[in-house]
């Protein structure tokens, strides 16, 4: 049993709610989402304004700055791989592609967390509750993949 049986989307059209699309939503989300990501980073790499108090590079100088954009630059990089698995595994109905996005999704919410507790009350507090939802919706899809691939066996004589 899928722990959603449908999703939202932004376009509330009845085909449009099911859990395969909504994984197809959170994975074109969390796509550009990191897409966006890189690009801040190198942005602040190369001198660009980080001072903004919810800002990931507020408290950072010049040296942490740049070590954490490089370490944005290759999560982003590698979660931006996993989405593009995850999205083939959607469209091939292949629930092991799934696994990478999962293992992704879990990391970046663990490190939201930890900065989330670093910077105390002052992180995204909406964000993190949207990437857990992503998460529950491809997890939903993954369920309803495993069900109809799993063999069903049907005794006929007790």
């Amino acid at each position: 049993m899928p722990v959603l049986d449908r999703c939202w989307t932004p376009f509330q059209v009845y085909s449009w709610t099911t859990v395969k699309m909504g994984s197809y939503y959170a994975a074109v989300y969390t796509g550009v989402l990191h897409i966006l990501t890189t690009v801040y980073a190198i942005y602040v790499m190369q001198g660009g304004r980080s001072e903004w108090f919810f800002g990931p590079y507020f408290e950072l100088d010049k040296a942490d700055t740049y070590s954490a954009g490089i370490f944005t630059i290759v999560f982003s990089i590698c979660f931006i791989l996993t989405t593009i698995m995850l999205q083939i595994g959607l469209s091939k109905d292949n629930r092991c592609l799934f696994f990478p996005w999962f293992i992704g999704m879990i990391l970046e919410i663990l490190l939201m967390v930890a900065v989330g507790l670093w910077f105390i009350a002052r992180y995204y507090r909406n964000h993190l509750v949207f990437q857990i939802y992503c998460l529950l919706c491809v997890i939903s899809q993954y369920q309803v993949v495993k069900s109809y691939q799993e063999p069903q066996f049907v005794i006929l004589y007790p």
